[in-house]
């Protein structure tokens, strides 16, 4: 379950991330981004973050698609 894929070493639990917000649809002109962290990753291969919203000042947890994170 916890595999890392090759290319993908900045993707390990407890690595730093940013979290690319493309909204519903998961399109957006520009997108929301926010600094993450990685949790763990789901039986389905998605990612769990949690990542700090800067308008908010708050922290929140997410399950996302591991195309949606990028290094940071």
């Amino acid at each position: 379950m916890n595999e890392q894929r090759e290319g993908e070493e900045w993707q390990k639990i407890g690595a730093a991330c940013v979290y690319l917000y493309k909204g519903p649809h998961g399109f957006a002109l520009q997108p929301e981004r926010f600094k993450a962290e990685i949790l763990g990753v789901t039986a389905h291969g998605s990612v769990r973050i949690k990542a700090f919203d800067h308008v908010n000042g708050e922290w929140f947890e997410a399950t996302v698609r591991r195309a949606s994170l990028s290094p940071l």
